[in-house]
């Protein structure tokens, strides 16, 4: 039997994680965008944030924004935790 080499889900690079499975692609460090670190604080909603991306379009992108419910479980690995996610 010969063993075939599963590809990798998950891949990292230019501080975003590509999902080959769904296709989705997301911020891997928001504080390591440059001024982002001093504009981002809690308050923030995952929708301002995206529009701030959007504005400078990061990682050469401007269609940033929420997941959806299903895309947001997709990624999910209930065997893992803190993060519940592959991690990269």
């Amino acid at each position: 039997m010969v063993k075939v080499k599963e590809e990798k889900r998950y891949t990292a690079k230019n501080n975003t994680v590509s999902d080959k499975k769904t296709d989705l692609k997301w911020i891997q460090d928001p504080f390591a965008i440059k001024g982002f670190d001093r504009e981002l604080n809690d308050v923030d909603s995952a929708a301002a944030i995206a529009e701030k991306l959007n504005k400078i379009k990061y990682a050469g992108h401007n269609d940033w924004r929420e997941p959806t419910r299903e895309e947001l479980q997709s990624i999910v690995d209930y065997n893992r935790h803190s993060p519940a996610i592959d991690p990269i």
